[in-house]
């Protein structure tokens, strides 16, 4: 006789569970992920505005260029960025500099379709699907790359990368040249035409095709991008000003390992929030690549180019980037983006080789992603944050200044703005608002005004860059002035942030000295408002303060080192 077992008893609510738990694929959840962080990224960046290169692309560029303005095809830092140059003409064609949230889109769609190549590629070398959602998800909102998810113009920086992980995705594992093959060159070709990153995504492409014994592919695949580098690179890119304080080229190859271990472990580092952890990471990764790779055997030309992708990009940037300090970059985070991504395949493969047989590796997985999760969205946020609140104040100084060009005020300064040689005009200021191509719905305060009198209407130099009648000491504070001779006084610090308060009743000049030198700092007020800049002395000579418009109460914030004598000056009244 045998008995059976009753029938399961299947109710409303475990059938509804078990059919809702099957929707809930990796490949949903996926999709998902970028949803959210595109929402999170959108929201992130919201006050972010045009910064440094940026305004090189946007005024010095010309598809038929007049004048001073640069063609398409002049680099940009070493770069070959044509590619770049058409998409940020195209861009401010459309929308001018009136909003920022174009640029950002272009951004934000390069990063995102980047995250599902990613994606497809972790797949592809045979990571467990939760484990590639799971990184992804965590890659899509990188605050240890936060540089390349905030500023619009470093999808520059990494777009070749997106160019060359689509690439691997097409190219063919064996057999002889194919469409995708064809379509792959051309995302090389477009690679080499957006920046020198396209160095590393090619090199990537050649080393997967090499570790697959494709000879004929390799030449096919990547010749038309090195023919049309080298052709730019002869024509254009060798013609290039360079930097005049690089490092030599035998120092930068001594510093070569160092920098490579840095830029490593830092990714490690503060993609996870954990310092010190990347060297264990590093080391732990490379024997598992060591012990399990098999180069000539798929998945493993994919992991293993990949990987080595991420060593020689540090290389060229150690090469390249020099002039910064060999070291000043390792931790860039804008670079920190590009190697976290290349070592991805590897990354993951170890991490489902250490977990895949235990019990608790769903917790672990969970665990981990939330973790990361919060610590990368919470980096984000920060930097965004930071970055933000600086360049909202440079926008309001840009537009102040744009206004006051527009008056014909008298600047002291060739360039309305100059950091670190990108430079835009007075000239250029007023084109832009005389077309409507500047934000015409911020409303500036007086101490916007202020501000922007003080980084273009006053200067610091050798000889005086404005004639008038000596301005008046109204008051002092923490000081103690000491006649020294006609329209002379020597101010002695009696306590930290020594202060002296001058009137211009009209544009002048006073000469300030000081034996240590140090920092000025120049306060603007009147009764609506107030702005700061600081200025450095030199230690020693005499420097001239050149004011080019009447400011009715200026006070200069002298050093505490020690005194400093100012001339043409009328002392206070007694």
């Amino acid at each position: 006789m045998t008995s059976t077992e009753p029938p399961q008893k299947i109710t409303t609510s475990n059938y509804g569970y078990s059919k809702w738990a099957k929707k809930i694929t990796p490949k949903r959840v996926h999709w998902l992920s970028l949803v959210l962080a595109a929402l999170i990224l959108a929201w992130t960046a919201r006050n972010q505005w045009f910064y440094l290169d940026e305004w090189s692309f946007l005024v010095d560029r010309s598809i038929r260029p007049t004048g001073d303005a640069l063609n398409i095809f002049a680099g940009h830092n070493g770069h070959w960025s044509t590619f770049t140059v058409l998409g940020y003409r195209l861009l401010f064609k459309l929308f001018g500099v009136r909003t920022y949230a174009p640029y950002l889109v272009v951004l934000f769609a390069f990063h995102l379709t980047l995250c599902h190549f990613l994606w497809r590629l972790l797949l592809r070398v045979g990571t467990q699907a939760w484990t590639a959602v799971a990184a992804i998800a965590i890659f899509a909102v990188l605050g240890a790359g936060a540089e390349n998810l905030l500023w619009a113009f470093q999808w520059q920086l990494f777009g070749p990368l997106l160019f060359g992980v689509g690439a691997l995705l097409l190219i063919r594992t064996t057999g002889r040249t194919q469409r995708n093959d064809v379509i792959a060159a051309g995302l090389l070709v477009l690679a080499v035409a957006t920046s020198g990153t396209a160095i590393t995504a090619t090199a990537v492409v050649a080393i997967a095709l090499f570790l697959r014994r494709r000879f004929h592919a390799l030449v096919f695949v990547i010749g038309p991008a090195a023919l049309a580098y080298s052709a730019w690179f002869l024509l254009v890119g060798r013609n290039e000003p360079s930097n005049s304080y690089a490092e030599t080229l035998s120092t930068n190859v001594q510093n070569i390992p160092a920098y490579v271990w840095r830029g490593l472990t830092d990714a490690v580092d503060l993609s996870t929030g954990l310092a010190g952890i990347g060297a264990i990471v590093i080391i732990g990764i490379t024997i598992f690549a060591v012990r399990q790779a098999q180069p000539r055997q798929e998945p493993w030309p994919l992991v293993l180019a990949s990987a080595a992708g991420g060593v020689l990009f540090l290389v060229l940037v150690a090469i390249a980037r020099s002039d910064f300090g060999i070291f000043a970059v390792a931790w860039s985070s804008r670079y920190i983006y590009i190697v976290v991504a290349l070592l991805l395949p590897l990354a993951t493969l170890a991490f489902d080789h250490i977990t895949l047989k235990r019990q608790l590796r769903p917790i672990i997985l969970a665990l981990l992603t939330v973790t990361l999760l919060v610590t990368q969205i919470s980096a984000l946020h920060s930097e965004a944050v930071k970055t933000a609140s600086q360049e909202q104040l440079e926008k309001r100084r840009f537009l102040a200044t744009a206004k006051l060009a527009n008056k014909k005020t008298p600047f002291l300064v060739t360039n309305a703005l100059d950091i670190f040689g990108i430079t835009v005009s007075a000239e250029e200021l007023i084109t832009l608002l005389r077309n409507g191509d500047l934000p015409g719905n911020v409303n500036l305060s007086p101490s916007d005004f202020l501000d922007a009198r003080l980084w273009t209407q006053i200067a610091l130099g050798d000889v005086p860059m404005v004639e008038g009648p000596p301005p008046l000491i109204t008051s002092f504070e923490s000081v103690e002035l000491t006649p020294d001779g006609p329209e002379c006084v020597i101010a002695s610090p009696k306590s930290p942030a020594p202060k002296i308060t001058l009137r211009f009743p009209q544009p002048s000049s006073l000469s300030l000295q000081n034996p240590l030198g140090g920092t000025l700092v120049v306060t603007a007020k009147n009764e609506k408002g107030r702005a700061s800049r600081p200025l450095v002395i030199p230690a020693g000579p005499q420097q001239v303060l050149s004011v080019a418009w009447p400011a009715r109460a200026l006070t200069i914030t002298l050093p505490f080192s020690s005194p400093t004598r100012l001339c043409g000056v009328l002392p206070p009244p007694k």
